[in-house]
């Protein structure tokens, strides 16, 4: 059957012709010079796909050949995304996608099947990444693949056809009240001991409270201002505004505290003293390394925590888990489940009450001996 040919369907529409294998095939002229093609079973179908990329050629958005493989995708995807996410997302899209690349990016992306996501799941596990880090390459690698549907390069998202490894949940390890005065009293007139108080009264993430500075200590109103955060790639580390409006808070600090910040001023003050000229003033940190630079916050888990439960003889926890037992803490106590959840920053209540649920039966103990003192006489 001999080629037809439609004509050009108006200004930049592109040409749609009736292919002799029995396809239909549209065409339409690119920015570059080039041109793109689009296949499929009938008119409608070939219309649609060029239609739609060229929504997406306006919207900024690139399009890559049908020809192109998995891994030429996948890095001009980045390359689009770069320019709107900052450093540390773009690393970490890079971190995810680098495997991907290199176990897939040969593939002929209009070729994928859900047996190479299999495969790519399988290897992953085999050089030892977690359930949790392939689920989180598993998603990435989706939002690409659903960007490439968007633009008719691929007929459906095979990432939806295979489940992520089931994510194998970190036990939650906190500390009661005698092992927090246990580890207090280890932490006593060290160089870091404000940043034990500290957390274990505000449950700061271990990158805002590394990224404190003095401006955000108001004494005299007994408040804390959590305003940043450490982020890290691989080349650098530096400060970031919090995510979210509610990373951003106002936490109100005990005396504790107080006292703690206190005494880490005092011995900031001596420490410039005998650093001299080499203290690092750049960022004015409440608890910075013993130079004034940023702490390696990053490892804090094991440089700094480990060494002094092991000292104390107490249960081995992440430095996150002081986070989690300064909520735990508050919970048991009855404080409303909304404060904790706005002094913790999290998004919203039910991340609060999903991640702390194993404390809550425990409150309705309280709240039966509450009851009983108000009207337990009545009868």
């Amino acid at each position: 059957m001999a080629t037809k040919k439609n004509g050009r369907r108006g200004n930049q529409e592109g040409t749609i012709t009736h292919r002799e294998d029995g396809r239909w095939e549209a065409r339409m002229s690119l920015s570059n010079g080039k041109r793109k093609s689009f296949y499929g079973i009938t008119k409608e179908e070939v219309t649609k796909k060029m239609r739609k990329a060229q929504q997406d050629v306006d919207a900024g958005l690139s399009i890559v050949s049908e020809k192109q493989t998995v891994g030429t995708y996948l890095k001009s995807w980045i390359e689009v995304k770069q320019h709107r996410i900052d450093a540390s997302t773009l690393q970490r899209y890079e971190y995810y996608m680098r495997p991907i690349i290199e176990e897939l990016g040969q593939v002929v992306l209009a070729k994928l099947t859900p047996y190479h996501i299999q495969h790519l799941h399988s290897s992953l596990l085999t050089k030892g990444w977690t359930t949790g880090t392939v689920g989180h390459a598993h998603g990435m690698f989706h939002a690409a693949l659903k960007q490439a549907v968007r633009l008719g390069l691929v007929q459906r998202n095979v990432t939806d056809m295979v489940d992520p490894p089931k994510r194998e949940e970190h036990e939650m390890k906190v500390l009661d009240g005698e092992q927090i005065r246990v580890l207090l009293n280890t932490v006593r007139d060290t160089w870091f001991e404000g940043v034990f108080y500290v957390v274990l009264s505000t449950g700061l993430r271990a990158g805002e409270v590394f990224a404190l500075q003095w401006q955000d200590i108001d004494f005299a109103a007994r408040r804390m201002q959590v305003r940043r955060g450490w982020q890290r790639t691989s080349k650098k580390t530096f400060l970031t505004l919090p995510k979210t409006s509610h990373g951003r808070r106002s936490i109100a600090l005990s005396q504790t505290a107080i006292d703690a910040l206190m005494r880490q001023q005092e011995r900031l003050k001596q420490a410039r003293v005998e650093v001299g000229d080499k203290w690092d003033t750049t960022h004015d940190l409440v608890f910075p390394g013993r130079t004034g630079k940023c702490y390696a916050y990053y490892a804090v888990s094991k440089k700094l925590l480990l060494p002094l439960l092991k000292r104390a003889g107490l249960p081995i926890v992440r430095f996150h888990d002081l986070r989690h037992t300064f909520a735990t803490m508050l919970i048991g106590k009855g404080v409303n489940i909304k404060v904790v959840s706005e002094m913790l920053g999290h998004a919203n209540i039910g991340i609060t009450l999903s991640t702390y649920a194993h404390v809550l039966p425990h409150m309705q103990d309280s709240a039966a001996q509450v009851v009983d003192g108000v009207i337990g006489d009545v009868f």
